[in-house]
């Protein structure tokens, strides 16, 4: 298993690394992710890991142990690599070290934005991470507040145990609760957010249940997490998927 100084000598290698042509998307971790050219920060990460030695096949693609993948090279998209490590009991929001992959966000809604990987902390609680598709185009360090971090991912590559599971309440006598399928969040599309949307409808929330987790769901969710005593984040982890069958409706 690499150590995090094994990501960290991969990504600084990167550094300066921008697109062919300028402006363009295309660089060398596109063209490994082979899913076009796109908005690159989180396929950077990916590579940089399945490089590093997460990886059965010498890096032509990634395994994360314990951790779902998008696509066999990782991520493209930064709110999905954050759920998965989120599902992996390996997201928190306190404590980075070197080696952790970071998640940003620009915007007070909750929703990742960028990427990276942290290299240094600082003592005012700011880091140093490296980054792909920065401001700039190109692989670079960058020295990030607080306020921008949303959350922190830790590969498995010391051995860190995952955390154990939030404690969440017995159903009452009679009620059953639907196993948990995974955290969604704003920029979720799957069946998960389908079953949330279906039950804050069934709750009385007018809401589509359409599978998309867009703006008009995550502001249900946050009503619901409100009137309820929940933390406001948006997010449906565990605690709130059981208290969505289990609390009693009120208006």
């Amino acid at each position: 298993m690499p150590t995090a100084e094994d990501i960290l000598k991969t990504a600084r290698v990167e550094i300066g690394i921008g697109e062919t042509p300028p402006n363009s998307n295309h660089n060398l971790f596109t063209v490994w992710y082979g899913a076009g050219d796109g908005p690159w920060c989180a396929m950077f990460v990916s590579w940089v890991l399945a490089h590093a030695g997460f990886s059965r096949d010498g890096g032509a693609s990634l395994t994360v142990p314990g951790v779902v993948q998008t696509t066999k090279c990782g991520w493209a998209y930064v709110p999905y690599l954050l759920n998965n490590f989120r599902d992996a009991r390996r997201a928190f929001t306190a404590g980075p070290v070197p080696g952790d992959i970071v998640t940003y966000h620009w915007h007070p809604d909750n929703v990742p934005d960028h990427t990276g990987l942290v290299e240094s902390v600082l003592p005012d609680g700011s880091i140093i991470a490296i980054e792909g598709n920065t401001s700039n185009n190109v692989v670079e360090r960058k020295e990030r507040a607080p306020s921008l971090i949303l959350a922190y991912c830790r590969p498995p590559y010391d051995g860190v145990a995952a955390q154990p599971p939030p404690a969440v309440p017995d159903p009452p006598a009679g009620v059953t609760v639907p196993q948990f399928p995974g955290y969604c969040s704003l920029g979720s599309h799957d069946n998960a957010t389908r079953q949330v949307q279906q039950r804050l409808s069934d709750r009385g929330f007018t809401i589509q249940v359409d599978g998309d987790f867009g703006a008009e769901t995550a502001i249900a969710v946050k009503s619901f997490q409100a009137n309820k005593g929940l933390d406001v984040d948006g997010v449906v982890g565990p605690l709130t998927w059981n208290v969505l069958w289990t609390a009693p409706i009120s208006p």
